[in-house]
């Protein structure tokens, strides 16, 4: 069977994600964090990664491409975060009265995505204001983790509570609503910068 490489996978995700005149820019590092992350699949017995052009069609099937007024229809307050495949290195984090708030970091697609270790590889601690941070708790207002642009399923949560991490805040999230859930459905894709950047959604 052909097989693509991430380069040729990428080519094809961003053509079959293309909607209403927009299409997101997914390049061949973008492929890779998904495989990484157990999102997609290596097929190559080597260093080189190869991908099924089945598993690929199947993924933009499941995946679908949302602008940020899209994501601001579901509350005004959206804080996003961008994430990388889970590492075998734990990375522990606690708050200021020393109580355990996660043991790993990273997403891994694979897993589920209530399990604690699976939400503590995005929950986390990012750089956000107090105030602001303040407000997402206050508002219940969701945390969006993307890898790369993409957002799997229960990856999209409201804020319930906050812990001090000096000098920032451990974002705590509550179960998805039914409302939520149907929104993400079996996966979205969106426009992220490259970058380990997070940042309020806001419409361009």
């Amino acid at each position: 069977m052909l097989m693509y490489t991430t380069t040729q996978a990428a080519e094809v995700i961003a053509d079959g994600l293309a909607e209403g005149g927009r299409r997101p820019t997914v390049h061949a590092n973008k492929v890779k964090t998904l495989v990484r992350a157990n999102r997609l699949s290596n097929h190559s017995g080597h260093s080189r990664v190869m991908l099924d052009p089945d598993e690929v069609a199947a993924f933009i099937r499941d995946t679908r491409y949302v602008t940020a007024a899209e994501l601001l229809s579901l509350h005004e307050l959206v804080y996003r975060v961008s994430v990388l495949e889970r590492t075998d290195t734990p990375r522990v984090t606690y708050d200021d009265d020393g109580h355990l708030l996660r043991t790993h970091r990273g997403v891994d697609f694979s897993d589920n995505p209530d399990s604690q270790i699976e939400l503590g590889g995005w929950e986390g601690v990012w750089p956000i204001r107090e105030k602001k941070a303040i407000e997402l708790a206050d508002e219940n207002g969701l945390l969006l983790a993307s890898a790369r642009g993409y957002v799997g399923p229960g990856h999209l949560r409201p804020v319930k509570s906050l812990s001090r991490c000096t000098p920032r805040w451990y974002l705590h999230t509550s179960p998805p609503s039914a409302e939520i859930e149907e929104f993400v459905g079996t996966g979205l894709w969106i426009d992220v910068p490259d970058g380990p950047i997070s940042d309020f959604v806001r419409v361009p």
